[in-house]
């Protein structure tokens, strides 16, 4: 239902709130990604940026959601680097579980302290 969420939120874009908020930028930027609209994914990230906050875990999230998980590795490892405080999400948020089971991802969730997961079976 990523289509009807994109017109739902450009539903806010007047309110006063949509230019001070950068989570309803990412998650329009985010949502254009999945949908499988590049260009204006990528657009959306621009002005994302403009907000002067460190975007660097956002911008891995946009990737993640275009499908290009090299580029969301790099910004994820970029955005530990900087210690940013979203990676206390990271194995929660959403828009990164296209990458859960990446070994790269396992490796992250370990550097920031994540416990390791074990992998259950149902099988008998």
């Amino acid at each position: 239902m990523y289509p009807e969420a994109l017109t739902e939120i450009d539903k806010t874009q007047g309110l006063s709130f949509w230019r001070t908020n950068p989570w309803w930028r990412l998650n329009r930027a985010w949502i254009l990604a999945v949908c499988g609209r590049r260009e204006k994914a990528l657009e959306a990230l621009e002005e994302h940026k403009s907000l002067h906050v460190d975007t660097t875990y956002d911008e891995a999230c946009v990737y993640a959601g275009l499908g290009d998980d090299d580029r969301a590795f790099e910004y994820l490892n970029r955005a530990y680097e900087n210690h940013s405080s979203h990676m206390f999400k990271l194995r929660s948020d959403w828009c990164l579980h296209s990458l859960h089971g990446d070994p790269r991802f396992e490796g992250l969730s370990k550097k920031v302290g994540f416990p390791e997961v074990q992998a259950t079976s149902t099988k008998k």
